[in-house]
């Protein structure tokens, strides 16, 4: 390939990104979280860093792909008003494809920034920025605090992938007191260990950090250290990587290696709204929505889970606000959550299409269709398990009543969540749990019928699954999710309860129950607030 420059620097790059997406390999792809970063979302990436004060700018590109992320950066600042004397920038990229079109990208920035009198520097580390990141790191915790970081800036679009508990990776990153279970996050921290006091970051990750149990310990990390200035949504689940048919919800965030301002702007885009005249110097939008909210709308001042909120609209705030009148997670009801103990396919000797001596029944999320159980029903599922040796330990204690939520929904289900109670009724001691249905139970137990409705008609209201959407990122519904959701307390779960009885209603009458409740619990004055 020629590597001149052609009238554009950013579509240049964008050819290079083109080319090499065609050439990369699907599995490899996979197994290195590889997901490129298209033109117009890299230009409003770089938009959103602030004017520098100082004259030399330190860049940082973990995991840089073809260079479209510091290309834009570059061409960002070249663009501004008062341009830097002077550019370093430091990539890593492993991709021996992709670090052919890299050194392409820094050759036509030099180019460019020596047109402009610019100072520019480039190094291209071919190495795991994991490892090479943690030993940077581990030199810098040698020096004083005030001395730490070597880079002004840090823009970055990592790889996602879960990393082991036992994999080098998670070895490396807990050396330097890095927590997370996913190499994402383990990017995202070591930049910003390596940013300067008051340096910018930009990233596009996913949602999923936001909340649950597993990324607790790096909200920690990332809130002591960062002041989240701006969250950038999606509207569209594959807006930002369409060519890649990637499901998982994506933010954009800048942060400031600085204490945390009181506010945080948020934006959020509908499907296609980014320019894509990627040779204009200007990012335009179309219908996308601008709110600047105090930071404790963001993180809740109340929240031990320190989860992060992004409500793009003042409905969705609405939506925030009025869930977190309520204190009671699931462990605080005395309760638990879990997946179906029942994996199908490791117990497929022990299943039977019809209950027989022996056997107890299976519950399927096939067996709760509009919010009832049809058990037995004719399908591909069995309906009940053999009690063997092999399948006892996976059986759970046939009394009370259970709630049952399903782990996933269809494309044409409206909603995310989907509540049913199961009552104990069927035959059988022990009864069967499959692994696609999440449990709320009581020791492996079920409980008691008014808290069960309750607990089942707050979960199927509109209010909570608008709040699970922007709560949630993930295309699933996780135990962990379900645990740490905010519930009313046991005493109005159960009223709740009382009042729905064993009736079938409608959703605006389980919407009207819960809006009763939120509304009596504001005038008794325990909303909490900013």
């Amino acid at each position: 390939m020629d590597n001149t420059i052609p009238v554009g620097l950013m579509k240049n790059t964008e050819s290079y990104r083109l080319d090499a997406n065609n050439m990369l390999d699907e599995s490899k792809r996979s197994s290195l979280g590889q997901f490129m970063t298209s033109a117009p979302i890299c230009r409003f990436m770089a938009s959103l860093f602030k004017e520098w004060k100082d004259k030399e700018i330190s860049l940082l590109d973990p995991g840089a792909g073809v260079g479209s992320l510091s290309v834009s950066f570059v061409d960002e600042f070249l663009r501004r008003k008062k341009t830097p004397k002077s550019i370093d920038v430091t990539c890593y990229e492993i991709d021996m494809i992709l670090l052919k079109y890299l050194k392409y990208s820094m050759g036509n920035i030099n180019k460019l920034c020596t047109e402009s009198c610019i100072d520019f520097k480039a190094i291209i580390k071919s190495e795991d920025f994991i490892k090479g990141g943690v030993a940077l790191v581990a030199e810098n915790l040698l020096q004083k605090a005030s001395e730490r970081g070597r880079f002004s800036h840090a823009i970055l679009n990592p790889p996602y992938k879960k990393i082991s508990a036992k994999s080098d990776h998670r070895r490396h990153l807990r050396s330097v007191g890095i927590e997370v279970s996913n190499l994402y996050a383990g990017f995202l921290a070591l930049s910003v260990e390596q940013l300067k006091q008051g340096g910018e970051l930009v990233a596009i990750v996913p949602r999923s950090f936001c909340n649950g149990l597993y990324f607790k310990p790096f909200r920690e990390f990332f809130l002591s250290r960062m002041s989240i200035e701006h969250l950038h949504i999606f509207d569209s689940r594959e807006q930002a990587f369409k060519e890649n048919k990637v499901l998982q919800e994506n933010i954009i965030l800048y942060a400031v290696k600085k204490k945390q301002t009181n506010k945080v702007i948020i934006t959020s885009s509908p499907k296609n709204p980014i320019s894509k005249n990627v040779e204009s110097a200007d990012v335009s939008f179309e219908k996308i929505t601008h709110r600047i909210v105090p930071f404790c709308s963001v993180v809740k001042q109340n929240d031990p889970g320190l989860f992060i909120h992004i409500a793009s609209t003042d409905q969705d705030q609405e939506i925030v606000d009025k869930v977190s009148i309520f204190n009671y997670s699931l462990p605080d009801l005395g309760l638990e959550v879990s997946t179906g103990p029942v994996v199908d396919f490791r117990l497929k000797d022990d299943l039977v299409n019809e209950l027989e001596i022996g056997s107890v029944p299976l519950l399927y999320p096939v067996h709760f269709q509009k919010n009832h159980l049809q058990w037995p029903k004719i399908s591909k599922k069995p309906n009940a398990i053999r009690v063997t040796a092999t399948s006892k330990k996976w059986l759970w204690r046939n009394k009370g009543c259970f709630v049952i939520i399903r782990r996933f929904t269809s494309k044409e289900e409206k909603r995310r969540l989907v509540a049913s109670v199961y009552d104990g009724s069927l035959p059988g001691e022990v009864i069967g749990f499959e692994n696609h249905l999440n449990i709320i139970h009581a020791g492996r137990c079920g409980v008691d019928n008014d808290l069960a409705m309750g607990l089942t008609t707050y979960l199927n209201s509109t209010l909570l699954d608008k709040y699970f959407r922007q709560f949630s990122g993930h295309t699933q519904v996780n135990a962990t999710d379900l645990r740490f959701l905010k519930y009313p307390n046991p005493e109005t779960l159960r009223r709740i309860g009382r009042e729905v009885g064993n009736k079938t209603i409608d959703q605006s009458k389980i919407d009207a129950i819960i809006e009763k409740i939120v509304v009596a619990v504001n005038d008794d004055g325990v909303a909490n607030h900013c």
